[in-house]
């Protein structure tokens, strides 16, 4: 099991990082609230990262923290839960986000993740209600890539046709959690105009 690396960032496609160790480039698919914290530079940087090995690939997915890779492990063992659809999970809503609508039994939220159905939100709250409001409210830091209105506003640049990561950079950059979404979109397409 391969459960941290440390390297230098040398790529960065969607939400694929290219993580350049010791010469070796491992590729790894990470959330889109680790992938805010991260950027191609000769700065050293740690990935806490999952190992997937299957018949026909062998994957790695990334995390900013322990805690975030924890709970996308709690995630896989969730029956019909797999990894990519766990990685959606995080990514969608952010971390605690995803923490307070299981521990609020809150279905129709958790159905408002993309793939993510009526039965399977119900399963995702029966299975882990204890584990995760006992072991990770407090520890899962919050990002504004779990924010509502940044992940709208992501989604809306993202459909314009910008890259997931250019959309996360660029709402971070400028985000506000007292801004509504259609002014952060504003704010976000005037940054990346002056930007291209």
């Amino acid at each position: 099991m391969i459960g941290r690396l440390k390297g230098n960032v040398v790529d960065i496609l969607d939400n694929v990082v290219l993580l350049d160790v010791n010469g070796i480039g491992y590729e790894i698919e990470v959330t889109s609230t680790t992938l805010t914290n991260l950027q191609v530079s000769d700065t050293e940087t740690i990935i806490f990262t999952h190992f997937v090995v299957r018949e026909d690939a062998h994957s790695l997915y990334g995390f900013a923290n322990q805690e975030e890779r924890d709970l996308f492990r709690n995630l896989i063992k969730v029956n019909g839960i797999g990894p990519k659809l766990g990685l959606t999970i995080l990514s969608s809503i952010g971390p605690e986000r995803f923490i307070t609508y299981v521990s609020e039994r809150d279905v129709t939220a958790i159905t408002s993740i993309p793939g993510v159905g009526k039965k399977t939100a119900e399963r995702l709250v029966l299975d882990l209600k204890d584990k995760l409001v006992n072991g990770f409210q407090t520890v899962v830091p919050m990002s504004p890539a779990g924010n509502e209105s940044f992940q709208e506003a992501k989604l809306a640049l993202v459909s314009l046709g910008y890259k997931p990561t250019e959309a996360s950079k660029v709402l971070e950059q400028i985000y506000n959690e007292d801004q509504a979404v259609e002014e952060l979109i504003r704010a976000a397409l005037q940054r990346l105009a002056v930007t291209a």
